[in-house]
C-alpha cells in the first residue's frame, strides 16, 4: 500500500490517497522513514532482515529425504475464556504428528 501511495502521490497528494484507503498519512510517512532509515527499525525488524537468506535458502520446500533433515511446528493462540494454546511438531520426513498439545 506505501509503494501505491508512493506512486500515486504526485497526481494526488499523500492525504487524499489515504482519506480513501485504510492509511493514517503518518503510517505512511513513518513508514518511508524507516525505509531510508532502516538502522532506526526495531530489533526484531532488523533480525528478520538478517535471516531472510536463510528463509530463502528454504525456499518453502517442505520436504525432506531422511528423518531429522526438516521439522515445522505450528502455535496457535485461541482466545476463550480459557487461555489455549494448541502446538503441533511435524517432521516432514513423516506426516505422522509426532508431538501435540494443548495448554
Amino acid at each position: 500500500m506505501v509503494a501505491f501511495i508512493d506512486q500515486e502521490r504526485e497526481a494526488h497528494g499523500v492525504e487524499s490517497i489515504c482519506e480513501v484507503l485504510p492509511i493514517a498519512p503518518s503510517t505512511f510517512y513513518r513508514c518511508k522513514h524507516l525505509q531510508a532509515n532502516p538502522e532506526q527499525r526495531c530489533a526484531r525488524a532488523q533480525r528478520d532482515d538478517e535471516l531472510k537468506p536463510e528463509i530463502q535458502r528454504m525456499n518453502r520446500e517442505f520436504t525432506a529425504e531422511r528423518p531429522n533433515q526438516l521439522w515445522v511446528a505450528d502455535i496457535t493462540y485461541v482466545a476463550t475464556w480459557l487461555v489455549l494454546f494448541m502446538s503441533h511438531s511435524l517432521s516432514t520426513y513423516s506426516p505422522a504428528t509426532l508431538l501435540a498439545g494443548a495448554y
